[in-house]
């Protein structure tokens, strides 16, 4: 035999479970596929797309990924300034 400490046979394994881990309602599930096909369509870019989502846009006060999980109203508002950024002739090129 080996002289080797066999720490790992002696000890338990515990598989790490975040039960108080935040998790989606079903409303926000839909509200944020629903905000990232928007902001998809509108951008074509992941690096785009993410930038919006994720820095304050000064025209809706906040955080558009944040205000667009809080409520319908805000998803709303956040697709609408989505709206500016999609132009007719570059969205029909990136979406065929």
């Amino acid at each position: 035999m080996s002289d080797a400490p066999q720490i790992a046979a002696s000890r338990p394994t515990r598989r790490f479970r975040p039960a108080n881990a935040n998790r989606l309602s079903d409303g926000q599930k839909r509200r944020q596929a629903t905000l990232m096909d928007a902001a998809w369509r509108a951008f074509g870019d992941r690096a785009r797309t993410i930038a919006f989502l994720n820095e304050h846009d000064d025209a809706l006060g906040g955080r558009p990924l944040d205000l667009a999980m809080d409520d319908e109203a805000g998803l709303a508002a956040v697709v609408a300034r989505l709206a500016a950024f999609t132009t007719p002739d570059t969205s029909a090129e990136r979406h065929g």
